[in-house]
C-alpha cells in the first residue's frame, strides 16, 4: 500500500513527464531563425555532424563528433555540408539526446541556441514566447 506521499510525488513525476513530452513535441516543429552561414538568404534547417574515434575502449565516451556553425544549412546548401563520414539532422530537439556524450549534447545545445537566435542567459519570458509562438 503507498503512502498519501508517494502517491502525491506520483502524480508529480507524472505531472513532470507530461509536461517534458509537450516541451519536446513544441520543439520538433520550431522554425530556425538564423539565415544559412553558406547563402545567408534562407533559414537554417540542418546541421551535419561528423563522428571521430577518441579511444578504443569500447565505452560511448570514445566517440566525439564535430558539428557548428560552418556545418549548417539551408534545404538549397545541404550539399555543402554533406561529407563522406557526416550524418545530416534537422533541428528537432529529439536530435539532442542521440549524440555521445553530455559534452556533444551541449555543443548541440549552443548550436540549437545559435540557429533559434536564442541568447544567453536564458530567461524566462524567451523560453515561454520560444514555445508558444507558432
Amino acid at each position: 500500500m503507498k503512502s498519501k506521499m508517494e502517491e502525491k510525488k506520483e502524480r508529480e513525476m507524472n505531472a513532470l513527464d507530461k509536461h517534458i513530452q509537450w516541451i519536446f513535441e513544441r520543439g520538433e516543429n520550431r522554425k530556425t531563425k538564423t539565415l544559412c552561414p553558406h547563402c545567408k538568404a534562407k533559414k537554417v534547417k540542418y546541421f551535419s555532424v561528423r563522428y571521430t574515434r577518441l579511444g578504443y575502449s569500447g565505452k560511448k565516451s570514445d566517440i566525439g563528433c564535430s558539428l557548428g556553425i560552418p556545418y549548417s544549412a539551408c534545404e538549397d546548401c545541404l550539399n555543402k555540408i554533406k561529407g563522406e563520414k557526416t550524418e545530416i539532422f534537422p533541428f528537432k530537439f529529439s536530435v539532442i539526446d542521440g549524440f555521445p556524450t553530455v559534452y556533444d549534447q551541449k555543443k548541440a545545445i549552443e548550436l540549437f541556441l545559435w540557429a533559434f537566435n536564442l541568447k544567453r542567459p536564458l530567461k524566462k519570458e524567451t523560453i515561454f514566447q520560444f514555445f508558444f509562438e507558432e
